[in-house]
């Protein structure tokens, strides 16, 4: 499998998306701009380690949360003992605080589901980081269309690259060095 930068992205229609591939940077690795390699630096590894902190606080914060929530529930759970099934008022508090305690109940379960689904992201973000190198170089002498039946991620928001931009700047760095690249400059195409 190997990293892309698509270019072209195209309508829900088209099978097909233009791609141009990316390879890492190694020590070795030397970088031939006459052949339409460029170096981007590690912003890809930026990106995606930033996702993966934003990630990581926005989990810690929503166990923090569910933490106190389990804590009122605990409380809740406490006054239902204490209260007596023979008066009459009880029976009324019973019913409230059970349907009371079914919302909550519902609404830490939704909330355990979003959170198991950020893990899963949170564990593709992991994984795709442990085997990203520092640095990416983009071929441009390989720019081609792949059908989208080809690509692996990102197909869903759980995987880590969903989402995942290069910055304006990059974008218009590609932009340049491809009309560098595919057209000839005007003083020989006066000639």
């Amino acid at each position: 499998l190997h990293y892309g930068v698509v270019l072209v992205n195209s309508t829900r229609n088209n099978p097909n998306v233009i791609i141009a591939p990316l390879k890492s940077i190694k020590p070795t690795t030397v970088i031939k701009e006459k052949d339409g390699q460029f170096s981007l630096g590690s912003e890809l590894h930026d990106k995606l380690y930033g996702k993966h902190k934003a990630l990581s606080q926005a989990l810690r914060i929503k166990y923090d949360e569910l933490k106190a929530q389990e804590k009122a529930i605990n409380e809740k759970i406490a006054i239902f003992k204490t209260i007596k099934l023979s008066d009459v008022e009880s029976q009324g508090a019973i019913e409230s605080m059970r349907k009371s305690l079914e919302t909550d109940s519902l609404r830490i379960d939704a909330e355990f589901e979003k959170m198991s689904a950020a893990l899963r992201q949170l564990s593709s973000l992991r994984n795709e980081l442990s085997k990203m190198k520092d640095g990416s170089i983009i071929l441009l002498h390989q720019i081609r269309p792949v059908s989208k039946l080809r690509l692996v991620a990102p197909v869903s928001v759980e995987d880590a690259l969903y989402d995942v931009r290069f910055s304006a700047k990059t974008m218009q760095l590609i932009d340049e060095n491809i009309v560098k690249i595919y057209t000839r400059p005007l003083e020989k195409r006066e000639n």
